[in-house]
């Protein structure tokens, strides 16, 4: 694996303690999204309610672990950063070949891991936040689901509080990371929601089968997490369209009604094309790809 063409894989973050949120009625909660192409690899790491602290005394360490052959391994990527208002969006680099400096591909790590680390006493265990499955292995490498056996004692006390031991297979059920996405994407419609109220309504369509209320977001990184696709073409214009109807929210994401203009080929959900005012539907007009989240359960579903 070369990792010479362009792929993105989204690693879901599941809360695992609530003793560094910054609002007790909220959940930490986050996300990753590991883009590599032309040998490089990038991290994009967003994450929401952690403790804010200006100098301490705790900071916070996004970790890598894997298995290879019979040993654990692991790799300390970086510090997440966190503002004042709980949220943080850090940027990492790495070689997918040899993310760890010891001929380790990325493929070789199949768990992501937010830790705080203390800054007082460094003996003090570290404590997972927030914990997600990588799934951007290659079927070739010799990685395994069994537990993680940290060699440092406090990665190994680390493991042990969470019951990271070969009976238990690190490996989250699919229903349960299904269920999270999709609370994860109304939470993020939601958050779209309260966003737009700031926005002036736009009519980007003469005729609208959604019927919904548009609006225009520049910010790009606000994008509710649906598809990679729908990512890299609000990126290349600049903003997407939201829009919003009693039950439904909808993402328009801008580009012409071509088959390599259309997120991720439809498999996402953007199947269904509107011209802007005064285009027609043709090749060469350009349009939003549109899909519907259903609020209610999460679904993204046909318009």
């Amino acid at each position: 694996m070369g990792y010479d063409k362009y792929a993105a894989h989204f690693v879901m973050l599941e809360g695992q303690s609530t003793i560094f949120a910054l609002r007790d009625a909220l959940p930490v909660k986050g996300h990753i999204k590991i883009e590599t192409g032309n040998g490089k690899g990038a991290m994009r790491v967003v994450v929401q309610n952690m403790q804010y602290y200006e100098k301490g005394p705790y900071i916070y360490k996004l970790i890598l672990f894997g298995k290879k052959k019979e040993r654990t391994i692991h790799k300390i990527m970086g510090t997440v950063n966190i503002n004042k208002q709980g949220s943080g969006e850090t940027y990492l680099r790495f070689n997918p070949l040899d993310i760890d400096g010891k001929g380790n591909p990325i493929s070789a790590y199949n768990a992501a891991i937010i830790v705080a680390v203390s800054l007082k006493n460094e003996k003090e265990s570290l404590h997972p936040i927030l914990k997600g499955e990588i799934i951007t292995q290659d079927p070739e490498t010799d990685v395994t689901e069994e537990a993680l056996e940290v060699e440092t004692e406090n990665f190994a006390q680390f493991a042990q509080e969470e019951s990271f031991t070969k009976q238990e297979p690190i490996a989250q059920p699919k229903r349960v990371f299904s269920d999270f996405y999709n609370k994860f994407l109304i939470d993020s419609c939601d958050r779209c929601v309260r966003m737009s109220r700031y926005y002036d309504d736009i009519t980007p369509f003469k005729t609208d089968l959604t019927r919904a209320r548009w609006k225009k977001i520049v910010n790009v990184g606000n994008l509710p997490i649906v598809s990679p696709g729908a990512y890299y073409f609000a990126t290349k214009y600049r903003h997407y369209i939201f829009g919003i109807t009693e039950k439904r929210c909808y993402l328009g994401i801008p580009g012409r009604m071509m088959k390599e203009e259309q997120p991720d080929g439809g498999e996402s959900g953007f199947v269904y094309w509107q011209p802007i005012v005064g285009a027609s539907h043709s090749d060469d007009a350009y349009g939003y790809w549109i899909a519907a989240i259903n609020m209610e359960n999460g679904d993204i579903e046909e318009v």
